[in-house]
């Protein structure tokens, strides 16, 4: 086989490559957006202690510290959004976040969604 049909081939598979590249980030991108999460939980959680979170966004709305999580819940049109902080004991408030994830819950039927927006470090 000639060296450059071969170079030809390897190509046309690096463009079909990077075609089908573009098409999965721009249908993450737009996915992500109607996901999005509030203002109000776009904070950097590094280093942040339970107390600190409670601080910034309240009372949780569902305290499952017995569980190892606490919710903070967000209501509107489309459905629900959530913001669910995992500890690694019982979520006491000296007690670092272990991972912290946003979860999107839609009222016509959709599937759920979540990112994960924070996974462990101080």
């Amino acid at each position: 086989m000639p060296v450059i049909p071969i170079i030809q081939m390897a190509q046309k598979h690096l463009f079909v490559r990077l075609f089908f590249l573009i098409g999965v980030v721009s249908l993450s991108a737009c996915d992500f957006k109607n996901s999005e999460f509030p203002d109000k939980w776009k904070i950097d959680y590094s280093g942040k202690r339970i107390y600190e979170l409670k601080l910034l966004f309240g009372k949780p709305d569902e305290d499952v510290s017995e569980k190892q999580f606490l919710n903070w819940i967000d209501r509107d049109e489309e459905g629900m959004k959530i913001l669910k902080v995992v500890c690694a004991d019982r979520c006491s408030d000296d007690e670092y976040p272990t991972r912290i994830l946003f979860y999107r819950y839609f009222n016509n039927g959709d599937r759920s969604k979540y990112t994960v927006i924070f996974d462990g470090g101080r």
